[in-house]
């Protein structure tokens, strides 16, 4: 098993806290998305198969292309059925974040619909 980034744990925690304290039931399966904004839909290609090379994919997930037209910008979509914990969400979130390294420390995002 992976060590878990403790700030990055104590953050999702707080997040997920602030979730519970707005009425959220945490307890339900959603569709969490992770989120990595890149320069092409080639780069995107590339960081999801560096993904799948060194993690494979986690259970009940697909990755997604998204374009921006208006910012000619790209966006890789890891969409997962999950339960939303913090130690889930920091175990995909980490390990999105260690493949980004080999791509400019690309920035990582997540979030899912009430």
């Amino acid at each position: 098993m992976e060590p878990v980034n403790q700030d990055l744990l104590r953050e999702n925690n707080e997040i997920l806290s602030r979730f519970k304290n707005d009425g959220v039931d945490l307890s339900k399966k959603r569709e969490l998305e992770f989120s990595v904004p890149l320069p092409s839909k080639e780069v995107c290609q590339e960081f999801r198969q560096s993904f799948q090379d060194a993690y494979g994919l986690p259970k009940e997930a697909m990755f997604i292309y998204a374009t921006y037209p208006e910012s000619e910008g790209y966006e890789l979509l890891l969409s997962v059925s999950m339960a939303p914990t913090a130690e889930a969400i920091t175990l995909i979130e980490g390990q999105l974040l260690e493949i980004s390294r080999g791509f400019g420390d690309a920035d990582v995002f997540w979030g899912f619909s009430d």
